[in-house]
């Protein structure tokens, strides 16, 4: 065997091995956003298919008899049909994480008609020979339409180069240079081929391009996924300290102290319930799932009735409850109930009504809470530098992530206020 035969025996293996452990890879890691670990694991299938047909059909070099013939033309076909798809997927690839406008769809659906063409023109190959033949050595020679039709897959990278410096700023600076890798070593393979001949150096460019994009999206990956972590465990302890406030400790512990000494009965189940309402809070911390919904009502109670212990009956409670049959995120209707209490009730000297509503739709479940108070401004729930309505806005988050909801808050400055919940049905997300 000479050299270069060894050469390209030596890229071919390699060029499998790597594609067969990057699709492990992918497919075991669990920290890659799902459309890009579906990409690469089309992708590097692609490319197996690619170098699988290439072998294969040098296999069949100087073979005789109809069954080498047919396998001959059958591996050729599959590296011809995979080159075109091997360009169409980076296209397609470039342009969702780019995501332009209405142009860049219609570019899209232009990639696609382009790859559809250069496949009927494949199939139409079958029967013409205008692409491509195979000699009675089953030998790979070039028809009249081999580099026209080829041309349009050159026309799509370069497009693709386009859209890439054109969108720079759209892109985060580690997924353009992954891009720019992509598109930099094949041309530079390219230019090596001229000086290489016979030694499949844009193969081995594409792998290693390919490679080197996998390795840099895994890494970036990896990055975000404990980023998310990170931050998720942040919004707990900020979720925490939201609820626990101190004034209502300080006060809470107060109204016991104040029980102990003329109504010790009363004192003990005070007592049990601010437990039970720290337990809740605390509990929370670990909890990534919905809970029953009769849970978190439970807990809203107790923090109720502490509150009654201390206004009596400067606050009025009434409860509307056409279902409990469903799951809530944990610590939800509790802050907004406290937001009413102490932004509406506790504005007014006389005190005032909280309302709980929940509304049972066929699509949704509503979830209201209404206060009677003075109403306040929008913008001061949402102000981000005001640190009591961090609990607000991890509502919003938790109830937005972990059942597909959203809140709604609703003002009549001087009149009253609305949260509404609104949890979609299973089955209507």
């Amino acid at each position: 065997m000479d050299t270069k035969f060894m050469i390209n025996i030596a890229i071919e293996w390699a060029g499998l091995i790597l594609c067969i452990a990057c699709i492990t890879l992918t497919a075991m890691e669990k920290r890659i956003h799902k459309t890009t670990s579906r990409y690469f694991i089309l992708y590097f299938t692609v490319i197996i298919l690619l170098i699988a047909g290439n072998m294969i059909s040098q296999l069949c070099w100087d073979k005789t008899g109809a069954g080498w013939a047919g396998l001959a033309r059958l591996s050729t076909f599959i590296m011809v049909f995979c080159s075109y798809i091997q360009a169409l997927m980076v296209s397609l690839f470039l342009l969702d994480i780019v995501k332009g406008g209405p142009v860049y769809r219609r570019i899209r659906t232009l990639f696609i008609a382009v790859a559809g063409f250069q496949t009927a023109v494949l199939i139409l190959n079958l029967f013409t020979g205008t692409l491509y033949q195979l000699d009675a050595g089953n030998h790979f020679h070039l028809g009249p339409l081999y580099q026209p039709i080829s041309l349009l897959s050159g026309a799509m990278v370069v497009t693709d180069l386009i859209i890439l410096l054109r969108s720079r700023n759209r892109l985060s600076p580690g997924t353009f240079r992954d891009f720019l890798i992509y598109f930099v070593i094949p041309l530079i393979g390219m230019v090596i081929q001229f000086f290489a001949y016979g030694i499949y150096v844009m193969l081995a460019s594409l792998i290693l391009a390919t490679t080197v994009v996998f390795i840099s999206f895994l890494k970036r990956e990896t990055e975000r996924y404990y980023l998310q972590l990170q931050e998720n465990e942040q919004m707990k302890t900020r979720l925490m300290l939201s609820q626990i406030q101190p004034h209502f400790l300080y006060n809470s512990l107060g109204v016991i102290q104040e029980l102990c000494r003329r109504d010790p009965e009363k004192a003990e189940e005070a007592t049990l319930r601010f437990s039970q309402f720290l337990r809740r809070n605390m509990d929370s911390l670990s909890m990534d799932r919905p809970i029953p919904f009769e849970d978190e009502l439970k807990h809203t109670k107790n923090y109720l009735e502490l509150e009654k212990m201390r206004f009596g009956d400067q606050l009025q409670v009434e409860y509307d409850i056409e279902t409990t049959d469903f799951l809530i995120p944990t610590l939800t209707l509790q802050p907004l109930v406290e937001n009413s209490v102490r932004h509406g009730i506790r504005q007014k000297e006389e005190g005032g009504r909280i309302t709980i509503r929940v509304k049972d739709f066929p699509d949704r479940v509503e979830v209201r809470v209404r206060d009677d108070g003075p109403g306040i401004a929008p913008d001061s729930v949402t102000d981000p530098k005001e640190s009591d309505r961090v609990g607000i806005r991890n509502v919003t988050e938790r109830v937005r992530r972990m059942c597909g909801g959203e809140l709604q808050l609703e003002f009549e400055p001087g009149v009253d206020a609305h949260a509404v919940i609104t949890l979609p049905k299973k089955g209507e997300m």
